[in-house]
């Protein structure tokens, strides 16, 4: 095991789920992301995740995390660790609860308040990581290079076919 996950179990207070350990050491192999995932119930929001937390980036949010608790303020739920975010300001989290240890929540920033032990307001997306990874599905990726030959032939079709300008169809009705 590496330091990082070993430092991660002590903040926590709890040993990590194996499926989380072998993701962070590679054996799951990778997933291609961004990724739609299945989304429960009326979550229209939720559907998709564009990138994973490796151990360091967990542990920086952890780090983090134990800074501010001080203030009262806190970004993860207690009992959790970050896995995923969806490039919206909200976090895919494991938890480590007994009640529901290994599952994988939606903490939503309007719903999961962190500062709440219960999770309540998080939506539980899947028992364990590794079920969860398995229902992702390949999001088609956007191009930022416009297709030119599409543009080109549009403009072409306009050259050859021009519309008549709006006034002419105005003229013509009022005669």
């Amino acid at each position: 095991m590496n330091d990082e996950i070993a430092e991660i179990e002590n903040i926590v207070g709890s040993k990590l789920p194996d499926d989380i350990k072998s993701f962070y050491t590679g054996a799951l192999g990778k997933v291609e992301l961004p990724a739609e995932i299945d989304v429960p119930d009326s979550s229209p929001w939720i559907d998709e995740v564009n990138r994973f937390f490796d151990e360091n980036d967990a542990l920086a949010l952890l780090r983090e995390d134990a800074q501010t608790i001080e203030y009262e303020i806190r970004n993860i739920p207690a009992r959790t660790i970050p896995i995923a975010d969806n490039g919206n300001g909200d976090y895919y989290i494991v938890s480590l609860r007994e009640l529901d240890f290994g599952a994988i929540l939606y903490a939503f920033h309007e719903t999961c308040d962190p500062m709440d032990d219960s999770l309540e307001g998080a939506i539980v997306l899947a028992p364990s990581f590794t079920e969860w990874v398995a229902s992702f599905r390949p999001k088609e990726k956007r191009s930022s290079t416009p297709d030119w030959n599409a543009i080109r032939e549009a403009k072409l079709q306009e050259i050859l076919h021009p519309k008549p300008p709006w006034w002419k169809f105005w003229a013509k009705g009022n005669k």
